[in-house]
């Protein structure tokens, strides 16, 4: 008996396919090593909770999930493979008709850029992209239908979205602007209040928190404009997703609501980041939101013409996704074009680098939010990421990782030039600067709170500066390894565009000394010569060993 492909059943294929690309995206996550923010994903991971400084939990919990069913990268990854995978079959079962795909829907998925890298490596968008396939799928039997278990389900997944990324909001603001009429529709609006019931854990971490991530994302992460920012955005787009794919949305004319959703999705998102360049930088996988839509319209696009100009076009990115699934899996290319530096390989050998000067003692890396967790993960040994000034925090700070290390022989790795420091380049070809330092002290998670301001003269104020130490241990300010003495600074800001000025407030010594789970109102002052009213300040430490920390909020001058 012959057998050949044309006889198999349509729906066995489509499972197949389903299963073969879970298969390769597991052989993938298991011989890839962890690159980009992966290594903070999973240090996210080892302590769970409803949210954290940069992200919404649901990321941290699935990744716990798979740290206990597989060691190493795949046990990083797993939860994500899983996800992705099952976006597919819902992508399939909303594509079929009498159990039937063209075949080019698997040329779509094998193709498109984006999709098959957040298959691989984990990023919140991963979890994200994957439930968004599960809330249009029902989208479009709620619209079919209008019943009360599509609306059901459309809450919770709209939750799971929030929960994965904020950037979910996306979704159902243009899905809205796509069908205003639903707000009128009582079991649309029931899915609402499921999703914004099911969330109030995570909006209680955030009060509780003093809305940490709401601040980061919207304030600290504004970058200012920046030309190259704006011209990047849309070359890079176009390499992610495709030259057949992106242009499907601008020239498709919807049939229906649920393909007008799809297309107001579409255009929103890409728009909308558009605009947020004008803010600051934005990664390429931001806009991965689009993924599925894009995926179901450019399907409903091809369908029965202009295969030949698809598959044109297609070959392209088809080809750049196998490269680069290869090349992320085994090292193909000799040297590497990122400064010489190989972020997708060689990460076991940079941490036997470190972990060789460092030996057992900790390691702390300044402003190296990636660096620390991925030292840790590869090496089994402690790290902790400081961060100075106060655009950036992380999760080591609100985690207080550094109280550990007070009193330890540590070795910093150093964020850029350093006198007493010793360069290495490692064997991924990364260089690092470092020095040992004995009898690690740090501020960077100290509390300071204004107390009160009492003019002098015209030109210099006299503040009482409260600063509490939750340690259980005392905070001495002795002299650095250099044996120089913190200080207390006040940084005043310029606004955008202009150099900000840092204005000492005095020098700290033993006698300021604060026992530990105490409180200490220390007072000094500042000479506001040639400073305008109007502006605001922080104040902090210096301790000469990393940069000038901010501990306070803003007051105005």
């Amino acid at each position: 008996m012959n057998i050949s492909i044309k006889t198999i059943p349509q729906k066995y294929l489509a499972y197949g396919f389903i299963v073969f690309y879970f298969l390769l995206n597991i052989f993938q996550a298991n011989y890839t090593e962890l690159t980009s923010d992966e290594g903070y994903y999973w240090y996210l991971s080892a302590h769970l909770n409803w949210g954290y400084y940069d992200h919404p939990p649901l990321l941290p919990f699935l990744i716990y999930a798979g740290r206990h069913l597989f060691a190493g990268e795949l046990g990083v990854r797993f939860t994500n493979v899983l996800l992705m995978s099952m976006g597919l079959v819902f992508l399939f079962k909303l594509l079929e008709k009498d159990e039937q795909w063209q075949s080019h829907l698997y040329l779509i998925v094998l193709s498109l850029p984006l999709f098959n890298y957040i298959s691989i490596v984990v990023f919140p968008d991963t979890p994200l992209v994957a439930i968004s396939m599960v809330y249009l799928f029902f989208y479009k039997r709620f619209l079919e239908k209008d019943d009360f278990v599509s609306a059901l389900i459309l809450g919770v997944s709209l939750a799971a979205m929030l929960y994965a990324k904020y950037h979910a909001v996306l979704i159902v603001l243009f899905v809205l602007m796509s069908n205003i009429s639903l707000l009128r529709n009582k079991k649309f609006v029931l899915s609402l209040f499921i999703a914004a019931a099911l969330y109030v854990p995570h909006l209680y971490w955030q009060y509780t928190h003093d809305f940490v991530s709401i601040k980061y994302h919207l304030l600290s992460r504004s970058n200012g404009f920046n030309i190259s920012f704006l011209t990047e955005y849309p070359s890079v787009q176009f390499l992610v997703l495709g030259p057949a794919l992106i242009i499907v949305p601008f020239i498709y004319k919807a049939k229906d609501l649920f393909e007008r959703a799809l297309k107001c999705v579409l255009i929103g998102t890409l728009s909308f980041f558009l605009l947020a360049t004008f803010k600051g930088y934005v990664q390429f996988h931001w806009t991965s939101i689009v993924l599925f839509p894009l995926i179901i319209l450019s399907y409903n696009y091809y369908s029965g013409r202009k295969k030949k100009l698809f598959l044109y076009l297609t070959l392209p990115t088809l080809l750049l996704v196998l490269f680069l699934r290869t090349y992320l899996a085994i090292k193909i290319l000799p040297t590497n074009t990122f400064n010489h530096v190989d972020y997708f390989h060689g990460r076991h050998a940079w941490a036997e680098d470190i972990q060789h000067i460092a030996g057992d003692k900790p390691v702390v890396f300044e402003n190296q939010l990636r660096e620390a967790p991925l030292y840790s993960f590869y090496s089994g040994k402690q790290s902790v990421a400081l961060y100075g000034g106060d655009s950036k925090k992380t999760q080591y700070q609100l985690w207080n990782a550094e109280d550990g290390l007070q009193g330890k022989d540590v070795v910093i790795i150093k964020d850029g030039g350093c006198s007493s420091c010793t360069k290495l380049v490692t064997k991924m070809g990364k260089e690092i600067t470092y020095m040992p330092y004995a009898h690690f002290a740090s501020y960077q998670n100290i509390r300071i709170l204004l107390k009160n301001v009492t003019a002098l003269s015209d030109t210099t104020v006299r503040v009482q500066l409260e600063i509490a130490n939750h340690r259980d241990r005392p905070l001495l300010f002795a002299k650095n390894n250099f044996g120089e003495q913190p200080h207390l600074l006040c940084k005043v800001y310029a606004g955008a565009g202009k150099k900000d000025t840092t204005l000492t407030v005095r020098a700290l010594s033993a006698d300021d000394s604060i026992a530990p789970h105490s409180r200490r109102v220390i007072a000094g002052e500042i000479s506001l010569d040639g400073i305008r009213q109007g502006r605001t300040c922080s104040f902090g430490f210096d301790d000469g060993v990393f940069r000038p920390s901010s501990n306070s909020k803003r007051y105005a001058l």
